[in-house]
């Protein structure tokens, strides 16, 4: 489990790591998607004092990280760099994610199959040092996974609609 997943994504997060944090910035997750010839980094941020990363907090690291990227000169071809805010459907690629959405909704990617199967739904319920444990909602089964092991998990939001009254306009007549 890290916030990367390549040795090339490694050394972008060891280049932008430290001037992110001293701008107020901490990375998610970083992908490099593409082609052998144009490549797209994709770069999530969160803001360190808990603010929610907005359009101008978005320009602003993607001016500053075009121009370190490209002193550095560590992608060799042509790429376009997006970067986001992880949203609702947050990637969890740390363990302070773990830790701070406990209870939340998840869908979980092993490395290795578990039970036989690699892709989970389910609920966090707990995060120590080294691993988790998720309840299913196919099974209601618990399941510890080790952080080791995840390739990929997402926060699955839960979406409430209000019961909205109908429109006087739309009541049918009698």
């Amino acid at each position: 489990m890290n916030i990367f997943q390549t040795q090339l994504e490694g050394q972008i997060a060891n280049i932008s790591e430290q001037p992110l944090q001293k701008m107020g910035y901490e990375i998610v997750r970083i992908r490099l998607m593409g082609s052998a010839h144009h490549k797209t980094l994709q770069l999530m941020i969160d803001r360190t004092d808990g603010i929610p990363v907005n359009l101008n907090d978005c320009e602003m690291v993607s001016r500053h990280l075009s121009v370190l990227l490209d002193v550095e000169d560590v992608i060799p071809v042509r790429y376009n760099l997006e970067v986001s805010s992880p949203g609702v459907n947050r990637p969890l690629t740390r363990h302070k994610d773990f830790v701070n959405n406990v209870g939340q909704l998840m869908k979980l990617t092993t490395k290795l199959p578990v039970n036989g199967q690699r892709n989970y739904f389910g609920t966090l319920k707990a995060a120590t040092e080294t691993d988790f444990t998720f309840v299913s909602k196919e099974s209601e089964q618990e399941l510890n996974f080790a952080f080791a092991n995840v390739f990929e998990a997402h926060l699955q939001p839960v979406l409430e609609f209000s019961q909205a009254k109908p429109n006087q306009k739309n009541k049918r007549r009698k």
